[in-house]
């Protein structure tokens, strides 16, 4: 990257979409815990239609760096998406119950070491909480050879001043256990992350931010 080249980050545009896709496949993007190309796909168009979706993205010379997806109310959205594509959502509903299976009896092995930052205790909110005033982060991620140069920090700032605008409080996260470039990520933008069983929770209250 060039000393004058700068990313320009903001909301997706509808002949992004495909680029932001593959992407998407790049990063291994897990959304629901499920990886899907054309659930990817539907998400992204619902950020253009939706108001309770949000894509924002990191863009440089026409090519997109680095996004990140979030959804408001989340139990709300769901069940609309469920009216609103009900063949994707019987998929994504089996997928997720297998998932789970596959996890239910998983927890964060004893041996592993995580940042200091990282409660034991818990913080009284959780997943499952659901409010217009609360949106979970779908996926975040950058593109590989952009990573290391701040643009996933980015994202998140100009995410939270977004979601303030619109009148938010609250932002929610999972990260997976053994991801520390994304548990770095989220302690060095200010979240609190605690255990939760076979991941890691994370929130941040954005108002004042």
């Amino acid at each position: 990257m060039e000393e004058n080249e700068s990313p320009v980050f903001r909301l997706l545009r509808k002949d992004e979409i495909p680029q932001l896709v593959r992407l998407m496949e790049d990063t291994n993007t897990s959304i629901n815990g499920v990886c899907s190309g054309r659930l990817n796909y539907t998400i992204c168009q619902d950020a253009l239609l939706n108001k309770q979706v949000v894509a924002l993205v990191s863009s440089m010379k026409g090519r997109i760096t680095g996004y990140v997806l979030a959804v408001i109310d989340r139990a709300l959205y769901w069940r609309n998406f469920t009216l609103r594509h009900p063949f994707m959502a019987i998929v994504v509903g089996a997928l997720k119950i297998i998932n789970k299976l596959a996890k239910k009896n998983k927890k964060i092995p004893s041996c592993i070491s995580l940042p200091k930052e990282v409660s034991d205790g818990p913080s009284g909110r959780t997943w499952r909480e659901s409010t217009p005033q609360i949106a979970k982060i779908l996926n975040i991620g950058v593109s590989g050879d952009f990573r290391g140069k701040g643009v996933g920090k980015n994202l998140y700032n100009n995410l939270f001043r977004l979601l303030a605008n619109r009148g938010l409080k609250r932002i929610d996260a999972n990260i997976s256990f053994d991801n520390l470039a994304s548990i770095r990520l989220h302690i060095s933008t200010g979240w609190r992350i605690e255990k939760t069983g076979s991941n890691l929770f994370a929130t941040i209250d954005i108002m004042d931010k």
